[in-house]
């Protein structure tokens, strides 16, 4: 399910089941169309003249400009550096407003109580609202932002996720915001200069002496953070520390004793001792990754710049286009582009042509070992890396136990500030894990290829009789296990 559509890649999978020589990886076909959907956030700035309402669906406005008061008021306590407890707005079949405050032990906690009553309208309302504290991964990175759900149930269904981007109370500059973002929902983009106006007038309609939205409001967005100082001295300390060395020492797992990437594993100790540290944007990795778990590391792909003069945000953005690459027609994109859907296939040092990056960038495979990764896993595609010209295109992440702290703060999203009964961490605005009973096939989003339907014959037909029986084994495979 992609933006309220249902996607199902019976192509792809007759392809990987039924073909000779299957030549396209499912795996990336499906998170190429998720990263062409994680595109469409929209900045929703300031109206400089009034536009209709009427473009909205009967209602929705009122229901935007509620929600905007919501966000101006849960942005008043963060300006005065309070932390944000998730808040629930219940409307009623009469109008009547309710607000609640959502108390737990952690914050997830909170919002998932607050997302369940969202989707399930226990109480038969009207319209709901949510908002909470998280992080959003805007074009400009990472920012804290406030996250607006709203939901409308009656007459008819709709709904809007939105981000509101701030800069913190405690940082240097003081506090500031910056302009909304539309990150989903039922609206089409005729009507998004509709929305930002209900919006505005929200936000603008929640006023107290020492807070407004528009006095509080400054650039359109967040500038982009300066990258952290990266350690130099990292060979003279293991070099001074032998122990420290043999526990920093990357074990080769069996399966690459013989693989292409063997070579790697061979120079792990040489790039600890002798590599210097740049900085690398993860491509891919294996979605394992991204959360602990028993396997002691994954391979992935990373893209560097070995004269480390990229910022991270541009390196980040040249990454996205590599991942987003289909069919170029420039030989080296092509390489790469087949490299990275091929997904077993081994990369040391592949260019990156000049004219998609201002200066020479390199695309390696490497090897995310967790114990030397904050949490045991990836939260963040941005991370230092160890090079060396003794060693072309080996690369290693350098141990976390070297990384500025600031950086490790931004991977393990520690917050200082606990909640009333107990710690937690502010969330990334990341997409929950299915519920218990229900299967993810491949990264969770399914291609329904029409030609199967009408245009295929009796192959394609035979082929989605087969791809259904076979989906439908695995799910009742999993249903098993988990009885």
């Amino acid at each position: 399910m992609l933006n309220g559509r249902l996607l199902l890649p019976l192509d792809l999978l007759a392809e990987a089941l039924f073909g000779d020589q299957p030549v396209r990886s499912i795996y990336e076909h499906c998170t190429k169309i998720i990263g062409q959907g994680q595109e469409r956030l929209q900045s929703l700035s300031r109206p400089t003249n009034g536009n209709a309402l009427s473009n909205l669906p009967d209602g929705w406005s009122e229901i935007i400009k509620k929600g905007g008061n919501l966000a101006a008021l849960s942005m008043s306590s963060v300006a005065a550096g309070n932390r944000k407890i998730p808040i629930l707005l219940q409307v009623g079949s009469a109008d009547e407003h309710t607000f609640v405050t959502l108390m737990h032990e952690s914050l997830d906690a909170a919002i998932d109580e607050g997302q369940s009553r969202l989707a399930t309208n226990p109480d038969g309302l009207k319209f709901q609202g949510l908002i909470y504290d998280a992080y959003a991964n805007l074009p400009s990175g990472r920012s804290d932002a406030l996250v607006l759900e709203l939901r409308r149930y009656q007459p008819e269904a709709h709904s809007l996720i939105l981000f509101f981007p701030y800069r913190p109370a405690n940082h240097p500059n003081g506090f500031a915001l910056y302009a909304p973002w539309l990150k989903d929902g039922s609206l089409t983009a005729d009507q998004y200069p509709a929305l930002a106006e209900a919006l505005y007038r929200g936000l603008d309609s929640f006023k107290l002496d020492d807070f407004s939205w528009q006095a509080k409001e400054g650039a359109d967005h967040p500038s982009p953070a300066k990258d952290p100082v990266l350690p130099r001295d990292i060979a003279i300390q293991l070099r001074q520390s032998p122990n420290l060395a043999r526990e920093l020492h990357i074990k080769m797992p069996n399966w690459a004793k013989h693989d292409e990437l063997r070579p790697l594993f061979d120079s792990t100790d040489a790039l600890l001792l002798e590599g210097r540290v740049v900085w690398g944007v993860i491509v891919q990795a294996n979605n394992l990754l991204r959360k602990p778990g028993a396997e002691p590391g994954l391979p992935g792909e990373v893209i560097y710049d070995p004269q480390g003069q990229l910022p991270t945000e541009t390196l980040r953005d040249i990454a996205r286009k590599l991942h987003m690459l289909h069919d170029p027609e420039d030989s080296d994109l092509r390489a790469i582009s087949e490299h990275l859907a091929n997904g077993y296939s081994r990369a040391f040092g592949l260019t990156v042509p000049t004219p998609f990056s201002p200066v020479p960038l390199k695309l390696s495979t490497t090897y995310f070992e967790r114990k030397q990764l904050p949490g045991k896993k990836l939260s963040d595609a941005v991370l230092p890396i160890l090079i060396s010209d003794a060693h072309p295109g080996c690369i290693i992440p350098l141990p976390a136990r070297f990384w500025p702290a600031v950086l490790l703060a931004k991977w393990t999203d520690t917050v200082a500030s606990p909640l009333p009964n107990g710690t937690s961490t502010k969330r990334s605005f990341l997409r929950k894990p299915l519920p218990n009973g229900y299967a993810e096939l491949s990264s969770g989003t399914m291609m329904f290829v029409i030609e199967y339907l009408f245009g295929a014959g009796m192959h394609g037909a035979v082929t989605m009789i087969g791809t259904i029986f076979i989906i439908t084994g695995i799910y009742k495979i999993l249903k098993k296990k988990q009885k």
